[in-house]
Parts: structure tokens; sequence; C-alpha cells
């Protein structure tokens, strides 16, 4: 029994570190696009660094992540980040500053960098995460646990590679990446 007590802390301290139980949903405003995958929302008069959940842009800046960028693609770093400065454009075309977002967490909140990971939806309702995979500018990254949206998302990457969207296009083969 002695055993048995501190591992339910251990268990209790994870559901309530990672929110297991609940996603939560915040509303503000975007102050801005940092890149493909990356924003910046004021949330209750706090400025918050918001990572969307399930997506992977390309970096378009040097950087360890835009050398292995380069390599999974087969080409030039400065091809790679031409790419990651195309996703970061194309979400500024969704996203603006002043734009009101929603943002729903899923089963954890923050990822070690300590980001909000959410999922984002502008004031249309639109699943921005969604429409940048949909459109091609973005690949697929699932971290589990926080997976209630992945076969939405998986759907969108492959139509897009299949019809050759946004960076499909111009020969920017976009990674599918699932992690356990």
């Amino acid at each position: 029994m002695l055993l048995l007590r501190p591992l339910l802390w251990l268990f209790i301290a994870t559901l309530c570190h990672t929110s297991l139980l609940v996603a939560e949903t915040y509303h503000g405003i975007v102050t801005r696009v940092i890149d493909g995958d990356t924003i910046r929302v004021d949330i209750k008069k706090k400025n918050v660094k918001v990572r969307l959940i399930g997506i992977d842009a390309l970096e378009k800046i040097d950087n360890p992540k835009a050398q292995k960028d380069a390599e999974r693609l087969h080409q030039s770093e400065f091809v790679a980040k031409q790419g990651g400065i195309a996703a970061r454009n194309y979400l500024s075309t969704l996203l603006a500053p002043g734009d009101p977002v929603t943002l729903e967490t899923d089963r954890t909140e923050y990822d070690q960098y300590g980001r909000t990971l959410a999922y984002v939806f502008d004031k249309e309702n639109t699943f921005i995460n969604l429409k940048l995979i949909a459109d091609g500018y973005a690949g697929l990254l699932i971290y589990a646990p926080n997976d209630s949206r992945a076969a939405e998302l998986s759907k969108a990457f492959d139509e897009a590679k299949q019809q050759q969207r946004g960076l499909w296009k111009q020969g920017l083969h976009l990674t599918y990446r699932w992690k356990r």
C-alpha cells in the first residue's frame, strides 16, 4: 500500500498538469504572426505566445530546425526557408493584428517552451490550423495526447498533397509526423 500512495499522487499531479479531462476555450486578439505555426494573442490583457496544434510549418530563419527541414525536403536551407516565409505570409493573410480569435486547447495546454498549444478559429469560425494544412502551407505534426482533431487534419493533409496545393505545387514535400 505504501508503494501505491506515491503513484497515486503522481497520477493526480499528471491529471492536473495536462488538463486531461477538459479542453479550455479562450477569446483574444491577435497581436502578431510570428511564423507559419506561431502567433501572439492578447488574452485578458496578457500577451500569450500560441503554437498552433497539429501543424508544422517550415522555418523562416536560420536555426537547427531549418536545417532539419531542408534535409527532410532534400532541398537547400534557402529553399526551405522560402517555404517558411510563404507559410508565415499565408498565415498573415488569415490572421492580422487586431483580429479576434478563439483558442481551443486540447489535453495539454502548454508545451515545453511555455507556449499555449491551441486550435485557432477566426471571427467567422474558420479553423485556421486546418486551413493552413488544407491549403498546403503546413505539414501535419500530431503529438499525443493532443490528437482530438487528428483525423480531420490528416484528411486535409492527404487532400492538399494529392491536389498539389500551396507549397506542394512548388515541389516542397511537407511532412506527416505522428509522435506518441
